[in-house]
């Protein structure tokens, strides 16, 4: 079944549209952010439908696409840094001889919005110039994640026994720092599942019996990991319109640690994709639901486009 190009590309231009009035509506980075991750991937999902013209292309293919986008990503990351840092010693530099006017320039809200696209769309003109560079790329970050796993491990580990020996005496840690934990925690959970993921990779991978064992003793430390998280939001986080992002992200890291449990102990070559797939789709459109007080506006506006 071909996929209609022209309403592929009008969707995801109102996505775009999508985030800036969520970031209008909401003003808070965590959303934000889940917006964004929910265009990469409908981006990813667009560039493979047309790759393979079909709705049901190879998962290799996902996989290849999204860390390919991955890679791009963070070389355009990397060069956008770059140039912000010789901004700011250009600021630094001149702020040293009482001359301020480029620092508060160049560190202004106004500035920053309006440079800091045009400087990271020029950053991936240049990234894209290069298409055998992902291959090879792509290979090494995933051998670093997956170098990743062992000291994580020994993190998680750590400190799930640390809790357990001092028999979870978390009611007299101030919120603050009950929030930071929280917060730790569902980070260490992105990581790791980006790192189960440089592990599994497209199913096909063949691992040693003792790095197996390994793995799946990490799925395991993530699923504690996360009902610790859950735990935490329960107890000590209030609930408002802001807590109700934090919500969702710790049940979507919830639902993809226990699935990916599932799919590491009972690991079958050529059947992850029956595992990320379904959680990418439950992702993005709980992330669209979650945000639905701007999507009739974001639809409007797309309606302009065609």
């Amino acid at each position: 079944m071909a996929i209609p190009h022209l309403y592929i590309n009008r969707i995801l231009a109102a996505l775009a549209i999508y985030l800036q009035l969520a970031y209008q509506t909401y003003n808070w980075l965590p959303g934000l952010i889940l917006l964004a991750i929910m265009i990469y991937a409908l981006q990813s999902f667009h560039q493979v439908w047309m790759q393979q013209k079909t709705l049901h292309p190879s998962y290799q293919a996902y996989f290849e696409v999204v860390w390919n986008n991955f890679c791009v990503l963070v070389l355009t990351l990397f060069f956008t840094a770059i140039i912000w840092l010789v901004l700011a010693l250009w600021a630094q530099l001149f702020s040293l001889v009482q001359v301020d006017f480029f620092d508060n320039l160049f560190f202004s809200t106004t500035f920053a919005w309006v440079v800091t696209p045009i400087i990271a769309v020029i950053c991936l003109f240049i990234t894209l110039q290069v298409d055998n560079l992902f291959s090879t790329l792509r290979k090494v970050i995933l051998i670093f994640f997956q170098l990743l796993l062992p000291l994580l491990w020994v993190v998680e580990a750590l400190y799930i026994i640390y809790l357990l020996v001092t028999s979870f005496k978390l009611q007299s840690l101030t919120i603050t720092n009950l929030h930071s934990i929280f917060a730790i925690l569902l980070f260490l959970l992105v990581l790791g599942i980006i790192i189960t993921n440089a592990v599994y990779q497209d199913g096909n991978r063949i691992l040693t019996r003792g790095y197996r064992y390994a793995a799946k003793s990490f799925l395991i430390l993530q699923c504690l990991l996360a009902l610790l998280s859950l735990y935490l939001f329960i107890m000590f986080i209030p609930w408002n319109v802001k807590t109700q992002w934090s919500l969702f992200i710790e049940l979507v890291l919830l639902l993809y640690t226990f699935a990916y449990l599932i799919a590491g102990v009972f690991y079958i070559r050529d059947q992850w994709i029956k595992i990320n797939i379904p959680l990418a789709m439950v992702f993005i459109i709980g992330v669209y639901v979650l945000s639905f007080p701007v999507s009739a506006s974001a639809i409007k506006s797309a309606a302009l486009l065609g």
